[in-house]
């Protein structure tokens, strides 16, 4: 078993932990997706482009090895799906495959597909063919896993089609001002000739350039990750990635975590419950701001103002953020004190991201080798009233009492934390007035992972 440290947890309901705005006195420069269409859509799509992050921590270490999986579902009720799957690199040959009406298939790719593979952690900027192409015939959700062999290390995120990729985005990283720890971004171009602005500037470089597929990568390990500013002159793709755990109570405990970032901003009204609710000291919720003089408030109270490099984290049991400019949230949890669960990162929806899909369908992550209990969960997030006796969503045909939901914070947005089991699941509603979010996550002993299913995006292009 590779060395980890346990995370020690302490109470508090709501207690501000970090606020930088040591960055204020930079330009800012125009961000070229501040206007958000009016269109938007779901996760599903027909084309991707992505990458997955490396999360092999020892370079020479060859006691586990990672299992990559993409998790395609296809959509289409009616019609079969044809889906290809293709990179620039050798690493793997570009393969076709069928996936029946609301079915999914999981396709495994080698671990040498990850960035950065096996490669010494520094400071530095690289360029990498190691991207992935997804494409098919007819709407499909992607969500990407990367499990270590030996079952300590694991995560999933979910993969945004590329009618739902912008321009402009803000890095999510460790900041390491505590703990070192491995952090990449891997930026993918989706058209040659792809102009890459970075501020501030890193390593004393500002200013990249790309051809379609290609990956430019940033990894450190004891350098700010965070609310970097990144600019294209065309669509891009974002994924970020820590290989040893992300978190500022985390210290170094190696687990894997990555998530696709989405074209900023997300929103204004951020609702949340910590998700792994047995840890008083677990629930850290990150706000990165876009703009100087931004406004969070928890639960109507100001409790900080951010400058447009600026973020802050907060250790929260339940509350709702609000802020009076477009910030970008994300939330990142902690091991227990009885070892269960590790860090993980994942998205939490802005209440204008919620969406009224009809049908999602997820699927659990984890595998355990040692025979430890896992636990999984389907979070759902909804406007109720607290009279209100009729569901609304169902899980896998049953639908979920209200009587299980709770209010997050002062909000009247309410969530539940359904169990579910290992496998595949549904989530339904009837009613296309009822907006929503969903997120799926799991932990056991010294894993965790978390991925957001449920959101809608702003869209760019045709889906």
């Amino acid at each position: 078993m590779r060395e980890f440290l346990k995370l020690y947890a302490f109470f508090s309901l709501f207690y501000v932990v970090q606020s930088f705005n040591q960055r204020g006195n930079l330009l800012l420069h125009e961000e070229p997706a501040k206007a958000h269409p009016v269109i938007r859509a779901f996760t599903t799509g027909t084309t991707f482009i992505f990458a997955i992050p490396n999360s092999h921590i020892g370079v020479n270490d060859t006691s586990y090895t990672e299992e990559i999986t993409l998790i395609v579902t296809n959509y289409d009720t009616v019609n079969p799906a044809t889906v290809t799957v293709s990179t620039p690199s050798a690493v793997f040959k570009t393969t076709t495959f069928t996936i029946a009406p609301l079915q999914n298939y999981r396709f495994s790719v080698p671990a040498e597909i990850q960035v950065g593979y096996k490669r010494e952690p520094k400071n530095e900027w690289f360029y990498s063919s190691q991207s992935i192409y997804l494409t098919a015939d007819t709407k499909v959700s992607l969500v990407a896993q990367n499990l270590a062999s030996d079952s300590i290390s694991g995560g999933m995120f979910v993969v945004y089609p590329t009618c739902t990729l912008g321009q402009s985005y803000r890095t999510v990283g460790d900041d390491t001002s505590r703990f070192p720890v491995r952090n990449d971004w891997s930026i993918i171009a989706t058209q040659d000739n792809t102009a890459i602005t970075v501020n501030p500037p890193l390593f004393g470089q500002t200013s990249f350039s790309l051809n379609a597929g290609q990956i430019l990568v940033f990894s450190s390990n004891d350098f700010s990750n965070v609310n970097t500013q990144i600019i294209g002159n065309f669509p891009i793709a974002m994924v970020v990635g820590t290989a040893c755990g992300l978190g500022y109570y985390s210290n170094k405990l190696c687990n894997y975590e990555a998530s696709m970032l989405f074209p900023v901003p997300a929103g204004t009204a951020f609702p949340f419950t910590q998700f792994i609710s047995e840890d008083p000291g677990e629930g850290q919720l990150l706000i990165l701001a876009q703009d100087n003089d931004t406004l969070v408030f928890s639960n109507g109270r100001a409790i900080s103002t951010l400058d447009a490099f600026g973020y802050a984290s907060f250790l929260v049991t339940d509350v709702y953020i609000t802020t009076n400019k477009p910030v970008y949230a994300f939330a990142f949890s902690s091991m227990r004190q009885d070892g269960q669960g590790s860090p993980f990162l994942v998205h939490i929806p802005a209440v204008s991201q919620f969406t009224n899909q009809s049908y999602i369908q997820v699927t659990t992550g984890l595998k355990s080798k040692q025979g430890w209990a896992e636990q999984h969960f389907i979070r759902l997030e909804t406007e109720m009233t607290a009279t209100q006796s009729k569901s609304k969503l169902s899980i896998d045909g049953s639908p979920v009492s209200p009587s299980l939901f709770q209010r997050q914070g002062t909000s009247n947005i309410y969530m539940v934390d359904y169990p579910i089991s290992p496998g595949t699941h549904t989530i339904e509603t009837i009613d296309p007035a009822v907006k929503y979010a969903a997120i799926v996550y799991g932990f056991m002993q010294f894993i965790a992972y978390a991925y957001t299913p449920g959101i809608d995006l702003p869209t760019f292009g045709n889906c």
